[in-house]
């Protein structure tokens, strides 16, 4: 959790303004800011889970063979 709380701050200084209000025993709220832009954040972390955990799976062991026929034209 500390990880997200130094992104979401770094998210909060690139914006420029509050995503969150935090007080004393960990209570938040979210301010204006906060709720417009929500979807964003929700979307950045949601991507960011996702590429985190794709790069995490194992690599294909197998070899892919593709057959090109000799008449094939390369064109660079």
């Amino acid at each position: 959790m500390p990880e997200m709380t130094q992104n979401l701050k770094r998210l909060e200084e690139i914006l420029g303004c509050k995503l969150l209000e935090r007080r004393p025993g960990h209570f938040f709220s979210l301010p204006t800011d906060g709720e417009r832009y929500l979807p964003a954040v929700n979307e950045i972390f949601a991507r960011t889970s996702e590429a985190v955990r794709d790069m995490q799976q194992p690599e294909i062991a197998e070899h892919l063979l593709i057959g090109v026929s000799d008449d094939f034209i390369w064109w660079f």
